[in-house]
């Protein structure tokens, strides 16, 4: 994680810490408020504008997003994939994450480098996602999906891709397991690679 986002991070870790870190059997503290300040800090690993409670706006592409180190790999790893040889097939990818506000950062950094992508999320229409889905397994020029580990994790057939970005850890493993067997399910006639984001030294 890059200075100044490092230290920041190291300081609201140990506060979130001291609050509740320790053996509080004689105190008595809020589990929402506990939840909440530890959804920041794994939003924070993700990029740290997300756990400042503000707005990051998709169309303004002067906001950064070099700041995520995940997405900085991304999206060198996407250029080295999309342009790859998969035994005659064309090389697509999909990118897990439980948040949309991420999402649509990485968005900001796939347009910005020419990306074609697709996204598939809770908000969308069963017309909307299926029109996704039509789009990343038929377009040649559609070469990422974009999803919710919850609404492209499960039912779904993605083995037109070859390779899944999971940008930040599960609770559940099982969570993370159906999302990848979307991929290399029956029918994929590739070998397929997942990529598990975390960010070292974090809550993560």
């Amino acid at each position: 994680m890059p200075e100044p986002w490092a230290e920041d991070y190291r300081q609201r870790y140990h506060i979130f810490a001291d609050k509740y870190g320790l053996d509080r059997e004689n105190e008595s503290w809020d589990s929402a408020e506990f939840f909440q300040q530890l959804t920041m800090l794994r939003l924070y690993c993700d990029h740290p504008r997300l756990a400042g409670g503000s707005h990051y706006d998709l169309p303004r592409q002067e906001t950064t997003w070099h700041d995520s180190p995940k997405i900085a790999h991304l999206v060198e790893d996407l250029k080295t994939h999309l342009t790859s040889e998969q035994g005659g097939n064309i090389p697509k990818a999909v990118v897990f994450s439980q948040w949309t506000s991420f999402l649509e950062i990485v968005g900001v950094a796939l347009l910005e480098n020419q990306i074609a992508f697709e996204t598939l999320d809770g908000s969308c229409s069963l017309q909307q996602r299926e029109k996704s889905l039509a789009r990343i397994r038929q377009e040649p020029n559609v070469q990422v999906l974009l999803a919710t580990i919850g609404a492209g994790g499960v039912g779904i057939d993605l083995t037109c891709t070859q390779k899944v970005y999971l940008m930040e850890p599960c609770w559940n493993p099982s969570v993370e397991s159906q999302a990848t067997d979307r991929a290399y399910r029956l029918g994929q006639s590739c070998t397929t690679h997942i990529i598990r984001y975390f960010i070292e030294g974090s809550i993560e």
